[in-house]
């Protein structure tokens, strides 16, 4: 019974190393790469985009906040012109935009409403923009969709 113990003691010992060896703490097993930055081009932009997250203003009211919170907007940049469409409250709009540095505007031709954002940050699959002067949003993230 001695033998039994000894033996099962030195094998959980010997698991136990190899499962610790197996969670090095070594800097290359352990990094998260992070996404690349791109630069605002057209052609890093002209993708179909999905709202993921609002920020807004002091003052919104919360009905119209509740209203963002739950739409789900899909917007689709191409050759200068972009359409937007809501899911939730399947409304559409459509109109040009236009791309200066890392400014992009927004020019509904549906409504009468201008947009403009300052690009924060741009991966391959995700973009952070800050909404300027806007009455409701003073920021939104957008991921790519397929």
């Amino acid at each position: 019974m001695k033998k039994f113990i000894a033996f099962s003691v030195a094998l959980l010992s010997i698991l136990t190393i190899t499962i610790l060896q197996g969670c090095s703490s070594s800097d290359d097993n352990n990094t998260l790469n992070e996404p690349q930055t791109l630069t605002a081009t057209h052609s890093n932009i002209e993708r179909k985009w999905l709202t993921t997250y609002y920020t807004f203003t002091a003052d919104i009211n919360k009905a119209v906040k509740t209203a963002y919170q739950v739409s789900s907007v899909e917007i689709t940049l191409k050759n200068g012109e972009y359409t937007l469409f809501d899911r939730y409250s399947e409304k559409s709009d459509k109109g040009t935009y236009t791309l200066n540095g890392s400014s992009l505007a927004l020019k509904s031709s549906v409504v009468d409403e201008n947009i403009n954002f300052k690009i924060n940050k741009l991966t391959q699959n995700e973009i952070d923009l800050t909404v300027i002067n806007h009455k409701h949003l003073t920021s939104v993230e957008l991921i790519v969709i397929k």
